[in-house]
């Protein structure tokens, strides 16, 4: 096999944002492809994704395909730092995976001061330092 193709293109407006990639060989002998949305125009939605198997002889052999949907998680409108009014129960966690453990929550209508937001496991997180020097994580996306 020379190379492995994939094409790539967003629902929206049909196949007018279709990209070919080449697939990079990785040391294990699978292939992988990085797309940026950038590159379909931001879409959203459902996205195509096909595979093909360039032969030395540059014949092209379709493997197959699937769909997978693409969806962007904004920033919240919130400053880097200050204080936080709670709208719901919200989970504290010792580092900002939503697997981590709970381990203890804020009510509706708690405040804290955060000193940092970020974005980590798909979802926007405040921050933290409790009392005993320990940072806090909660989500808020």
């Amino acid at each position: 096999m020379k190379e492995v193709k994939v094409p790539i293109w967003s629902e929206e407006n049909g196949q007018d944002d279709i990209i070919w990639y080449t697939a990079s060989k990785q040391s294990d002998n699978t292939y992988k492809v990085s797309v940026k949305a950038s590159n379909h125009k931001n879409s959203q939605g459902q996205y195509n994704v096909h595979l093909y198997y360039v032969q030395n002889d540059g014949k092209m052999i379709g493997v197959g395909g699937t769909k997978t949907d693409v969806h962007f998680i904004s920033r919240p409108s919130i400053p880097d730092k200050g204080n936080y009014t709670f709208s719901s129960r919200a989970s504290i966690k010792s580092e900002p995976k939503m697997s981590s453990p709970e381990i203890a929550y804020y009510d509706a209508g708690n405040k804290v001061y955060y000193d940092k937001v970020l974005f980590s496991d798909g979802h926007y997180w405040i921050s933290y330092v409790s009392y005993t020097g320990s940072r806090r994580y909660i989500s808020i996306t």
